[in-house]
């Protein structure tokens, strides 16, 4: 999947992509007329439906999947600190969460973006919280979620064991 050289010349800025390894981008949403009920809400339906066509959905893509040494590597250490996986069940395979603070760590999001970038079809977002109760601070961050993939599944089985049978 994912190469990585220890040359960052190459390296787009934040704004720039790098060519996919076989990846077409995916379609942006075609621009229509102001209908009824539409809205941002739509549009983000209309993104959500693109979306769909990506290769990344597909089965075949997802069983070929595979992490380089370097992302394995570092994936044990972002699982450590600033990562976490979830799991659906044990029928379905693990994604990744990958959620920062939006004025501290922007650049750091966008690095990790950039590394998992062929596990992810959408790019970070902002969250718009409410205010924390005990301080009245509002704690906004950037969020990008990766889909799930059998290679990710080994490294939440080791993070998150299954609780011993209970019993009573």
């Amino acid at each position: 999947m994912h190469t990585s050289s220890g040359n960052n010349q190459n390296k787009p800025s934040r704004g720039e992509s790098l060519p996919s390894e076989g990846n077409s981008p995916t379609p942006s949403p075609k621009k229509r007329g102001r209908k009824k009920g539409s809205g941002e809400g739509a549009t983000l339906r209309q993104e959500k439906e693109n979306s769909r066509s990506d290769p990344k959905y597909s089965k075949a893509y997802k069983q070929e999947a595979r992490l380089s040494s370097y992302l394995e590597q570092a994936l044990i250490g972002l699982l450590l600190g600033d990562v976490h996986a979830s799991r659906g069940g044990r029928q379905t395979n693990a994604r990744l969460v990958f959620d920062q603070s939006k004025i501290e760590h922007s650049n750091y999001i966008y690095y990790l973006y950039e590394l998992f970038k062929s596990f992810v079809v959408t790019e970070p977002k902002s969250t718009n919280r409410t205010a924390d109760k005990r301080t009245g601070n509002v704690y906004d961050s950037l969020i990008f979620i990766t889909l799930a993939f059998p290679c990710f599944n080994k490294f939440y089985d080791l993070f998150y064991p299954s609780p011993p049978p209970r019993h009573i």
